[in-house]
């Protein structure tokens, strides 16, 4: 769905960066999408991860169903995530491409490869970046699927962790630019141990 079906992008357009960025989460927030203004550095550091490494998998923890009378057990559900670059938009200045990034559950994804239906779908809207230094990020849950909003922020959250990569950053950065080069170029090597160790720990 194009921005401009989302929002008038010729009023928007003359809102502040702040007045922006709370309408966009606002009005997600009413309708029960998930949704963030991203700053653009935040996106292109995202996208440059993301050319190299479109796919990667996520550790997400569930409490797996017990009969009655005995306690729940924790247990970790790996969501495969999927980059794909999008169109450019159609905006007056050059901005980066926008994308979708498609989280299945990897089970889900083994059993029926390409008719796997994602889970989650985050759609990232650059048409207002050149001009408010943001990009408008919006996710949508699919109906019918067992993954709540806590879940899909979580899964949200820890890809920008993974993606997110500053060359900056201390070793749990390192850690994890490791991990997605390992996932890509020896994925005989992949430590998923490590995977959802430095998955867990949010330096957010």
């Amino acid at each position: 769905q194009p921005l401009n079906d989302i929002m008038d992008l010729s009023k928007a357009s003359d809102l502040t960066t702040q007045a922006l960025s709370q309408l966009w989460t606002a009005y997600h927030q009413s309708k029960g999408f998930l949704s963030a203004a991203v700053p653009l550095e935040t996106y292109l550091r995202m996208l440059n991860s993301a050319r190299k490494y479109p796919l990667f998998v996520l550790p997400l923890a569930r409490v797996a169903e017990l009969p009655e009378g005995q306690e729940a057990e924790s247990a970790t559900e790996m969501h495969l995530l999927e980059w794909s670059l999008l169109p450019q938009p159609s905006a007056t200045e050059p901005v980066p491409p926008p994308s979708t990034v498609l989280f299945t559950p990897l089970a889900e994804y083994k059993a029926r490869q390409e008719f796997s239906q994602p889970y989650l779908i985050l759609t990232h809207y650059t048409d207002l970046a050149a001009s408010h230094n943001v990009v408008l990020m919006r996710g949508e849950i699919s109906a019918n699927v067992a993954l709540n909003s806590t879940d899909a922020q979580m899964l949200a959250i820890r890809m920008q962790m993974f993606y997110n990569d500053t060359g900056k950053g201390g070793d749990l950065e390192r850690q994890r630019r490791e991990l997605l080069r390992s996932f890509h170029e020896t994925p005989e090597q992949f430590d998923v141990d490590a995977l959802i160790k430095a998955g867990t720990i949010s330096d957010l």
